[in-house]
């Protein structure tokens, strides 16, 4: 990283920028007074929404750009093989974790309820997370 300071910085100020981006369209939707509808989508087998949901998460920008940060900075270099494994395995086993959980959770017709009444509000919090994540990393002087 010491090597190549300035696209470190690059990312680092694309990402504070896509944050507070974000955090704009997040706080858009809040101040909105339209009624938000989630209705469960019908796939035609376990299969279909396994590949449906793969193929989302391995193509979002998001994510490849997290775990890349993730792995850049937080594994030494001097990490052995096994380390490395054992951190690609708890990362897979929490992303797991968290994807069924959340599919588990919205495929219950109460919580969806419950979140169509309040998604001004999550929304609200997260315009705000997101600006305040995207405007300390503007203002954050790493190097």
């Amino acid at each position: 990283m010491l090597a190549h300071v300035w696209v470190f910085e690059l990312i680092r100020y694309v990402g504070a920028c896509y944050l507070i981006y974000l955090a704009f369209c997040s706080a858009r939707t809040a101040f909105k007074s339209s009624k938000t509808s989630v209705s469960p989508i019908e796939l035609k087998s376990a299969t279909a929404a396994f590949c449906r949901g793969f193929a989302i998460h391995i193509t979002n920008p998001k994510a490849i750009l997290f775990f890349g940060a993730l792995y850049s900075i937080g594994i030494p270099a001097n990490a052995t093989a096994q380390d490395l494994v054992i951190v690609i395995a708890a990362i897979g086993l929490m992303s797991f974790t968290v994807f069924i959980g959340y599919g588990w959770v919205f495929s219950v017709a109460p919580v969806r309820r419950l979140y169509e009444r309040l998604h001004r509000w999550f929304n609200g919090v997260f315009a705000i997370a997101f600006g305040a994540v995207g405007f300390k990393l503007l203002t954050t002087r790493i190097f």
